[in-house]
């Protein structure tokens, strides 16, 4: 599966966010998968991000819900995000993303970005005789069949 890793680095002498990717070729969707590392209970953690494509905003999160509380975790990752490429039939395309991302932990904030670029494969056209299969069009034969 195609990741994008968001890593908080809460142990570091200066706290930050790393950025790893961990794509495949020819993916469809991928996660947004938020890592935080820390040796310690967590103090008041809250972290936030906001997920752009061709600078349209597909979604702001923030963490934790209300009534939430992080304390610590013995996972690796506690957020995922999972975004939809949304190939088209015949068209290969390129999406560019843009994640925002900050974090406040002990009383500290700090936020960073990261933007790339995904090849988005086309489909493969399921009717390539002509035949018009979109959702709008089902049933028209059987109506003109029918008066």
């Amino acid at each position: 599966m195609s990741k994008l890793n968001v890593v908080l680095d809460l142990d570091a002498e200066q706290k930050s966010v790393v950025f790893e990717e961990n794509f495949t070729e020819n993916f469809i969707f991928f996660e947004i998968c938020v890592g935080v590392r820390k040796k310690s209970d967590y103090q008041n953690l809250s972290f936030g991000y906001s997920v752009r494509k061709n600078g349209i905003l597909l979604d702001e999160i923030t963490r934790p819900e209300p009534n939430v509380t992080y304390i610590s975790s013995d996972q690796d990752f506690i957020d995922f995000y999972m975004v939809n490429c949304e190939p088209e039939i015949a068209v290969d395309k390129i999406d560019n993303y843009y994640i925002n991302f900050w974090c406040e932990e002990g009383g500290e904030r700090f936020e960073k970005s990261h933007s790339f670029a995904v090849n988005v494969p086309r489909l493969i056209d399921p009717y390539p005789d002509g035949i018009d299969a979109t959702p709008e069009s089902v049933g028209k034969e059987y109506l003109l069949e029918n008066n």
